[in-house]
């Protein structure tokens, strides 16, 4: 299952980045990392071993999922202070892929079931269904379809410009395989990473190189100055004898001008256990093409 296409919103995409980074180079790929760990029911391993025997048994067996996701964004605005509070729930499994998305912002709660050819949400009290591959380009005009191309070309280059800054994305990623660490609990590998400032450094430059795609060089620079990665974490829990990923954790904390201050906090875990979800019978009878 591909973790990163869970990954929603721009400050998560920002956070999960880092997530994305972190699973698929350096716990997947730490095989030059050495160290010895305590465990109970087995000879020691090297960390590299490990990391191996995890990615094995967990790139191919997880089938479904649940991700949660809180986001939390406190800011001052005429000497009082205001918070903004979003919650989001996914589960997912595949072949066929089926997703439940539940999402609240303050007293505001909306679910959303996505298949491999329909999107399903509420207008009202109605559900209405939309083809996930529908394509309306046929039926723009000229000038519109000239404006389409046009944003697709915008997004290729934001998207180049983004790889160019790889030298930062790989530096991040040469520090977590340096960095990661092992260790034993209760019956259970703990792989984290843990708040650092070098790492929080880096975390930031890759933050900045993912704004630059949105932003221009002037407002770049200005956020640069303001944009300050308070904390970072990252714990994945496995079973220490099945190396079956049980539950994996991030956080995040991000400030901002003096003012602003975000928390991300996700964590994914119930893994295998929604095989059968569908999207709810009476759902599918009477949602209604949208138009």
């Amino acid at each position: 299952m591909n973790f990163k296409k869970l990954f929603v919103g721009a400050l998560a995409s920002a956070a999960l980045l880092v997530s994305g980074s972190f699973t698929n180079n350096a716990v997947v790929h730490a095989d030059e990392a050495t160290a010895n760990t305590t465990t109970t029911a087995q000879p020691q391993l090297s960390k590299d071993k490990i990391i191996k025997k995890i990615e094995d048994v967990n790139s191919k067996n997880i089938q479904s999922l649940r991700l949660r996701e809180n986001i939390t964004v406190s800011y001052k605005a005429k000497k009082k202070n205001n918070k903004i509070t979003v919650k989001l729930e996914l589960i997912e499994k595949e072949k066929p892929t089926v997703a439940k998305i539940t999402y609240s912002i303050a007293k505001q709660k909306e679910t959303v079931y996505v298949t491999d050819k329909y999107v399903y949400s509420k207008n009202g009290k109605r559900w209405v269904k939309e083809k996930v591959t529908n394509s309306t380009t046929k039926k723009l005009s000229k000038k519109d379809k000239k404006q389409l191309n046009k944003l697709r070309k915008n997004i290729e280059q934001r998207f180049q410009k983004y790889m160019s800054a790889k030298n930062i994305v790989e530096n991040l990623n040469n520090f977590t395989q340096n960095n990661v660490t092992v260790t034993s609990s209760n019956g259970n590998y703990l792989v984290s990473l843990n708040n650092s400032s070098e790492f929080n450094n880096l975390l930031k430059q890759t933050m900045l190189a993912f704004v630059q795609t949105v932003a221009s060089k002037k407002d770049t620079n200005k956020i640069e100055k303001s944009l300050n990665v308070n904390n970072f974490n990252f714990v994945e829990t496995v079973d220490q004898n099945t190396y079956k990923l049980k539950n994996l954790t991030l956080n995040l904390q991000v400030s901002f001008n003096k003012e602003f201050n975000i928390s991300v906090d996700v964590t994914a875990d119930q893994f295998n256990q929604h095989n059968n979800l569908k999207v709810p019978a009476k759902v599918v009878k009477h949602a209604k093409s949208a138009k």
